[in-house]
């Protein structure tokens, strides 16, 4: 695959207009992260931010903005027989907006591209092959959880709070406070919660605590009852009794498995 041009968070004047009646002359992706005009099928449509779009080689690449500062990210390409079968098995759709919830992921990978793209690290090329790769899955995973018809509203605060639950899994997380703190009925949020991840708050908070004192477990000399409360526990016994029901084990015999064989 052939990197052509890349551009990273770039700013462009309210009159900015890109007219290509042809195309590129190759594979383009954008990244929009401000309101655009798109002119599809001699159409123009108003695009919001969190739009992607993938242009075919030899499509018309006509948009503008919409009266205000536009930003995007974009990465003109070359691909090889093999990428574009690629693409293609993903099923990902050219020359059509696709609405995606976080594109910060997407932007995260373009920005690698570029990176491998100036360097001379020995491996580049295999790492823009491999880059390259994980941007259309992530612009697959946008397109299959795009449902204009039923858009998921509050998902980026709750994807905020699942981090916040991972990254802090000892902190005291009382649903009815999440919710007043999301200005939210408690019900409601519990629905979009599994909604959006497929798995309750009550149950996630479980998993993340379970997966810390794992972590721990596997790697310190604290004792259970310390990483208990490290993990957010104020009973040991609840601890140990949630653990061996995720686990199979207790926290004795699970870090067990990563003690050294006796000398004999």
């Amino acid at each position: 695959m052939e990197i052509n041009n890349i551009g990273i968070d770039f700013c462009h004047p309210a009159d900015f207009v890109i007219n290509r009646p042809f195309g590129s002359g190759d594979y383009l992706v954008l990244i929009v992260k401000s309101h655009g005009y798109f002119t599809l099928d001699g159409r123009e449509h108003l695009v919001s931010p969190g739009t992607v779009m993938v242009y075919k080689k030899g499509t018309p690449q006509i948009y503008r903005a919409a009266d205000e500062e536009y930003r995007n990210d974009w990465f003109h390409f070359e691909p090889t027989v093999g990428e574009t079968s690629y693409i293609d098995a993903l099923g990902i759709v050219y020359d059509t907006p696709i609405s995606c919830r976080n594109t910060t992921p997407l932007s995260a990978l373009i920005k690698c591209l570029y990176q491998e793209k100036i360097s001379a690290n020995p491996h580049r090329s295999e790492s823009i092959d491999l880059y390259f790769k994980l941007l259309m899955l992530k612009i697959s995973e946008c397109m299959r959880q795009s449902d204009p018809a039923h858009p998921v509203p509050h998902y980026e605060k709750l994807f905020r709070l699942r981090g916040d639950i991972y990254n802090t899994p000892q902190a005291d997380y009382a649903v009815g406070e999440l919710a007043d703190k999301l200005t939210m009925s408690e019900s409601y949020l519990q629905h979009l919660y599994r909604r959006i991840f497929g798995v309750s708050i009550t149950a996630d908070i479980i998993t993340a605590r379970i997966d810390r004192a794992k972590y721990l477990l596997s790697g310190t000399s604290y004792t259970v009852s310390v990483i208990a409360n490290m993990c957010g526990y104020n009973n040991d016994v609840h601890f140990m009794r949630q653990f061996k029901t995720l686990c199979g084990v207790t926290p004795t015999e699970y870090r067990r498995q990563f003690s050294p064989p006796p000398k004999l």
